[in-house]
C-alpha cells in the first residue's frame, strides 16, 4: 500500500521519510497546495490521503476520489478555527485531543454525513514546559 501525507508546515517534512522507515509502506509528501492534484494522486495510487496541519480547503475533486483522514488538534466541533491551540491557552485548557476524521463521500458511506467517523487520541499537553 502507498500512502500520501500533505502537510504545509515545515516541520513535518520529515515525517513521510519516518513514516516509510517505521511501516515498511512508502509516504509521498505534498507541501504545496498546487501539488495537490488528481492527476498526482493518481500517479501515486495512494490507499489514503492523511492531512496534518493543511492549511487549505482539500479540492471535492480529492475528498471524493480518496479516502482522506484529515487531523485537528481540538476535540471537533470545540477549539474549530485558527490558532486552535493559541485560542485553547487563552481558554485555560492545559491539555487537549487529536482528532481525526475520516472523510466519507457518499460513494463510501450509506450515510449522508461527510465526516461520518472521528477517533480522539493522544491526549496533549497545552502547558508550556516547566
Amino acid at each position: 500500500m502507498t500512502f500520501v501525507l500533505a502537510t504545509s508546515r515545515p516541520w513535518n517534512e520529515n515525517m513521510a521519510k519516518r513514516l516509510t522507515e517505521r511501516t515498511g509502506q512508502p509516504f509521498h509528501l505534498i507541501t504545496r497546495k498546487e501539488d495537490l492534484t488528481p492527476e498526482r494522486l493518481r500517479e501515486i495510487a495512494p490507499r489514503a490521503v492523511f492531512f496534518p496541519h493543511w492549511s487549505y480547503l482539500i479540492p471535492a475533486t480529492i475528498h471524493e476520489g480518496w479516502e482522506c483522514v484529515i487531523f485537528h488538534m481540538t476535540d471537533l466541533p470545540y477549539g474549530r478555527g485558527g490558532s486552535p491551540l493559541q485560542n485553547l491557552i487563552q481558554r485555560g485548557h492545559r491539555e487537549t485531543v487529536l482528532t481525526a476524521l475520516r472523510n466519507l463521500t457518499p460513494a463510501r458511506s450509506t450515510s449522508s454525513a461527510r465526516y461520518a467517523w472521528k477517533a480522539q487520541h493522544l491526549r496533549s499537553s497545552c502547558a508550556p514546559p516547566a
